[in-house]
């Protein structure tokens, strides 16, 4: 293997590693930034003082901007020439160092890292062996609580019986199978992506804390993925998106239908039809040509494209995206402007809500609807004309509006919320949403001036002044201030979070 490699160094290292954005030095470096940022740290966040090491780093194409977000990063690779060539691509970068491995982490302390990660460097090895090697070397080096994210290929169908792995076409992986390299080691798999692909991700952290990572894993918009489903001939959306959601299923058999319908289709063709069936809208030119330019080269299949587009930042967004959690008054909030019972609700629950608020109304209005609702404003006319537009793109252009919006908000942080409690988002205390709810639920049929004094008696314990009574009536009746947000101020104050820790609130 290492001869294997130090002869493709030689060649065109670039190419090698990474085929697609070989053509230049600057779009080879550019992509390292791009991957490192879309693919390697997709909800991975690292506090400056953390420390990386990557397995099979070629050159430094990751190891460079990594080294700008980070302490100190480590690189290993089987080829010397690699290595040596690692040297002068890295010499800017002192915190960056690189060496030779014998197939393991040799040299990397016990419990000393924050993240361990291997990018596209696994599906060229062309035994198991070696990579369960590497597994138990994470696993070594780690900090508890450390973050392990790599790639095997999942295309355990490609040429079965006809082809031997070898150090390119390496060895292919079921998705039970590249499950099971986490067997006996203190890893719990958190998330994975892409099975029976060409690239499958997958996320474990090592059991603990106290490493200087923090996991943000993405969440299923189940309707989005329904509905994409049935524009790709799924039979049974919900039961497919059930079996993708539990790790039962893949993509791959409906990616299969888009090859075998488009099959007819040239490279550019072909391209177009991909990205209106998974992206719905025709990529941009860049996009384009890059990928037309694959195909046109064989450096992948129609097939492996597709796996490349639904294991790309863009699709990921759309299917299963980083949802934000929202605290107990936004979704309070929001749902008593739709005429529902307040309570605390998930993200992905409140775009249900929205969306079925929209019902039959027309572009135009379906966004006044969804700011009013979200975010307690109207539209100006940007805003207005950019989100219709959005509305209008997509087969699911309302629900990613709902989504946009959603998502825009930002929420103080409450009191305390450093510490480290059992309580729900937005909460000071456990409990308090409840209690807020409370209020909030009790006060519905009141005018603004009740709900004020019914507010002080519940939030602080005492009748309100007559100062404050004037000022929280005003606010409410101009809108500066929603009933949700009323309740948070009080309960949240000097004498709210007095209130509370001394029992009286409970």
């Amino acid at each position: 293997m290492r001869e294997d490699w130090d002869r493709r160094a030689r060649e065109d290292h670039k190419l090698h590693i990474a085929t697609g954005h070989s053509g230049s030095e600057e779009q080879f470096l550019e992509s390292g930034e791009r991957d490192l940022a879309d693919l390697v740290l997709d909800g991975i966040h690292l506090t400056r003082e953390a420390s990386a090491v990557e397995i099979g780093c070629g050159v430094g194409r990751l190891l460079i901007p990594l080294a700008r977000r980070i302490e100190r990063v480590h690189g290993v690779d089987i080829s010397p020439v690699m290595i040596e060539t690692s040297r002068a691509y890295t010499a800017s970068a002192p915190s960056v160092t690189t060496r030779v491995t014998d197939g393991t982490l040799a040299g990397v302390p016990d419990a000393s890292v924050d993240l361990v990660f291997s990018f596209i460097v696994f599906q060229h090895i062309p035994a198991e062996g070696p990579i369960r090697t590497y597994v138990s070397e994470a696993a070594r080096v780690l900090k508890p609580g450390g973050v392990f994210r790599f790639q095997v290929d999942g295309r355990w169908w490609w040429h079965a019986g006809t082809h031997a792995p070898d150090t390119y076409e390496g060895v292919k992986f079921k998705p039970e199978r590249a499950r099971a390299l986490l067997a006996g080691t203190p890893f719990t798999l958190v998330d994975e992506w892409g099975a029976e692909g060409h690239y499958h991700w997958i996320t474990a952290r090592k059991a603990g804390e106290g490493a200087a990572v923090r996991l943000r894993p993405r969440a299923w918009d189940v309707p989005l993925l329904e509905s994409l489903l049935r524009r790709l001939g799924s039979k049974d959306p919900a039961g497919d998106a059930g079996a993708l959601r539990l790790g039962t299923g893949s993509l791959r058999p409906h990616l299969l239908v888009l090859v075998d319908r488009f099959a007819a289709a040239d490279e550019t063709a072909f391209v177009r039809e991909a990205y209106r069936a998974l992206l719905a809208g025709a990529s941009d030119e860049t996009g384009r040509r890059y990928h037309e330019g694959i195909l046109r080269k064989g450096f992948e299949d129609r097939a492996a494209l597709l796996d490349t587009i639904t294991t790309s930042r863009g699709f990921l967004d759309l299917v299963r995206p980083h949802a934000p959690d929202v605290p107990w008054f936004g979704a309070g909030e929001i749902l008593m402007r739709l005429g529902l019972p307040p309570r605390p609700a998930t993200f992905f629950e409140l775009v249900d809500f929205v969306e079925a608020g929209l019902g039959g109304r027309s572009g135009p209005e379906a966004v006044r609807f969804s700011f009013r609702t979200v975010l307690g404003f109207e539209p100006d006319e940007a805003g207005l004309a950019y989100h219709a537009a959005l509305a209008e793109s997509h087969p699911d252009g309302r629900r990613l509006m709902v989504r946009e919006l959603l998502a825009s908000r930002t929420w103080p942080e409450p009191p305390g919320s450093g510490l480290v409690a059992p309580r729900l988002p937005g909460e000071s205390r456990p409990g308090e949403a409840a209690r807020a709810m409370g209020i909030l639920e009790d006060g519905r049929s009141l005018g603004n001036r009740e709900f004020v004094r019914l507010a002080y008696q519940r939030a602080l314990g005492r009748d309100a002044d007559a100062g404050g009574e004037e000022f929280y009536t005003g606010k409410l009746a101009s809108a500066e201030l929603s009933r949700a947000g009323l309740v948070r101020e009080l309960l949240w104050s000097d004498e709210g979070q007095g209130f509370q820790t001394n029992g009286r609130g409970a």
